[in-house]
């Protein structure tokens, strides 16, 4: 497609972090005597922030405790950004061609901001985004298109020139609320079967696929 701007979900997109998103939640459980979960159980509650996640991670009884909870995950997952998260295979090589060719790369994420860019500080690719949005005061969480839409106003990018990235049903639903088109990958944490039944304009199975459709010209001569 031809594509000035691709604006990348986090999580699950571009990086593999439930790991320690399971280790942090459910250290901050084990710190106020509540039931932990499987890693497993932890990725299907990831995705529409911090809070979203501690009040899934709760039994219904203990939702009053959610504060405590999501203070004591901010603290342990401040530790471990970068324990066991990583890129994954074959995304840092899409990207840094895509940057090589002229697109520009943006992050807009339900990951609070102040660690977006450690991770990707610590995964050497922090360079290659000219835009980072991360959940932050006054800042709402997607499916709230804001994001997108202080990107491409920062970007002064087109919206049919621009490509979202993501790997959920609240990307395609960001996307669709900002007017512009939406790739969804299937290596992230939803079932492949859920995304197509969501309707993106893409459905992507690997980096490669990525690759390929930013390939053809991305700008007019």
């Amino acid at each position: 497609m031809i594509c000035d701007l691709l604006i990348c979900d986090l999580d699950g997109t571009l990086i593999d972090s439930h790991e320690d998103i399971a280790d942090s939640i459910n250290l901050a459980l084990q710190d106020h005597g509540l039931p932990t979960h499987s890693t497993e159980a932890v990725i299907s509650m990831i995705g529409g922030g911090l809070a979203a996640l501690v009040h899934r991670a709760l039994d219904p009884a203990d939702h009053a405790r959610s504060a405590q909870v999501l203070d004591r995950y901010r603290m342990h997952y401040g530790t471990r950004l970068l324990a066991k998260t990583r890129l994954y295979d074959g995304v840092e090589a899409v990207l840094r061609r895509a940057h090589s060719d002229g697109l520009t790369l943006a992050v807009a994420t339900n990951k609070p901001q102040d660690f977006i860019h450690p991770i990707l500080d610590g995964l050497g690719v922090l360079g290659l985004f000219e835009v980072i949005s991360g959940e932050r005061t006054g800042q709402p969480r997607k499916p709230d298109p804001s994001c997108v839409h202080e990107i491409l106003s920062t970007t002064h990018a087109a919206k049919p020139r621009t490509l979202y990235l993501g790997d959920s049903r609240i990307d395609l639903e960001t996307a669709r609320a900002a007017g512009v088109p939406v790739a969804l990958v299937s290596w992230g944490y939803t079932p492949r079967a859920e995304l197509q039944a969501a309707g993106p304009d893409y459905l992507l199975d690997t980096p490669s696929d990525l690759d390929h459709l930013l390939s053809s010209p991305h700008r007019s001569s």
